[in-house]
């Protein structure tokens, strides 16, 4: 409960004397203590602290992952689309590039900038899932990596998962970094038939 509770407030960047500040406050509403200040008062002067710090927070994180995207970018064999990925042959294929529509058979490792991993499938039984339905970042690149080929992706937020993220484990706004294999690709839908409206995630079935 208390990572529960702690997570909930790591936007704010709280300082260890203000963290005091919400123990105390905690500690007062769950004995049933009278608070020490009026909520009425000071209710928007959080909201306003807590509006600011998630702002701050945000162009932080937006900056950091353009400089990050643009130092990637100037690695050699590193290629920047107009998407704004950035991808770079480690391992080259031979075999063809998949479709849209192809059911792709990958391997993968998903950190942050900062090289936390975050998600891997490198050492274990390989993933299988329709191109279609994952992140933005992963159509355009698996489409033009060849069968055998891996790659490094540098993904922006626009093509990975946006503002909003995918809490806890992602926050919004995240730059992401993919190792990724390509191992194998195959038709999974009918070729006259429209791609369809799946909603993105890099785990989709």
């Amino acid at each position: 409960m208390g990572i529960a509770l702690g997570r909930s407030t790591t936007t704010l960047n709280l300082t260890a004397a203000e963290l005091e500040f919400v123990k105390a406050g905690m500690s007062d509403q769950v004995a049933g203590r009278p608070p020490q200040v009026s909520v009425e008062t000071y209710a928007p002067k959080v909201e306003e602290i807590a509006r600011r710090r998630v702002a701050e927070g945000v162009d932080k994180t937006e900056a950091a992952g353009k400089a990050f995207i643009e130092a990637a970018a100037q690695e050699p064999g590193a290629v920047k689309t107009e998407s704004g990925l950035v991808l770079r042959t480690l391992k080259p294929g031979s075999g063809r590039s998949p479709s849209y529509t192809d059911r792709v058979k990958v391997h993968y490792r998903a950190a942050f900038t900062n090289g936390t991993v975050f998600d891997s499938e490198i050492e274990g039984a390989p993933v299988e899932l329709v191109l279609a339905g994952t992140i933005p970042c992963w159509i355009e690149a698996l489409q033009k990596m060849k069968i055998g080929e891996t790659a490094k992706l540098v993904c922006p937020p626009s093509l990975a998962y946006g503002d909003q993220g995918r809490p806890p484990t992602l926050p919004g706004h995240a730059t992401l970094v993919f190792d990724l294999e390509l191992l194998a690709a195959e038709p999974a839908l009918d070729a006259g038939a429209p791609p369809p409206n799946v909603p993105p995630g890099i785990l989709a079935p």
